[in-house]
């Protein structure tokens, strides 16, 4: 296709619209569509942000976003995602998202948590309690890292500490930031774009887009926004040992 790119436009159309591939495939075929960005390409992309839901459509939104006032400024974009209801910066309506600042831990020492023996099928439970923030095996929310196969590559000791103090030792790519607005909401997320409108995403995946013209500060947080152990309600050293166990055997 990158021989006769324009040419393969409509293939990756179909392919990009196919609810039944896999999401992999889906945005491959949105990635080709986005370096093809003739203006059927870009059509086909503010389809995908405007008709479907998911990964997918998310990185649709991501590419129009920051690709609107620059390669693609002579498609109209700006206007098409007012038009679609996908972006539009008068009405867009913002709200307050903070993350609590951690608090002493009252747990034992990473040691004598060690010395449990952990139960991998209660584990699997307890770890329901991760899902805001991390995808396992297939389920949860895509904001932290993807944890099925993490805890194999660390130690016990490591992974624990994760869980405990997750400021401790920021995993690259997620440092938060706080954003004030202009009309004081407080935003504490990742962001996944920083033109404009920036992108950002909160706990429990919750997205905002907003517009540079609404920001008053923007730093980092100087702390991780996942919840220490005990704010997730595991201050229970056995369900520790437990959710330790279920993250070392998947």
């Amino acid at each position: 296709w990158r021989l006769h790119p324009k040419q393969s436009t409509t293939g990756f159309s179909t392919r990009v619209l196919s609810e039944s591939l896999d999401e992999s495939s889906r945005k491959a075929a949105l990635t080709a569509l986005a370096y093809i960005g003739s203006r059927e390409a870009v059509n086909t992309i503010l389809t995908v942000a405007e008709q479907t839901m998911g990964p997918v459509s998310n990185e649709a939104v991501w590419w129009l976003l920051n690709r609107k006032d620059s390669a693609w400024l002579d498609y109209g974009v700006n206007e098409e995602l007012k038009k679609r209801g996908i972006y539009d910066p008068d009405q867009i309506q913002l709200m307050s998202l903070t993350t609590p600042e951690p608090t002493k831990s009252q747990l034992p020492p990473i040691s004598e948590i060690l010395k449990l023996k952990g139960d991998p099928a209660q584990g699997k439970l307890i770890s329901a309690a991760c899902y805001m923030c991390h995808k396992i095996e297939g389920n949860g929310i895509d904001v932290g890292p993807e944890l099925t196969g993490w805890a194999k590559t660390q130690t016990s000791e490591i992974v624990l500490t994760s869980i405990i103090d997750p400021s401790a030792d920021i995993a690259h790519g997620y440092n938060a930031y706080e954003i004030k607005t202009t009309d004081g909401i407080t935003i504490d997320g990742l962001i996944v774009s920083n033109s404009d409108p920036v992108v950002i995403i909160s706990q429990g995946g919750v997205t905002q887009m907003i517009p540079r013209s609404r920001i008053k500060s923007q730093k980092r947080l100087g702390r991780s926004l996942m919840l220490g152990a005990e704010q997730l309600g595991l201050g229970n050293p056995q369900y520790l040992a437990d959710l330790l166990a279920y993250l070392k055997s998947i």
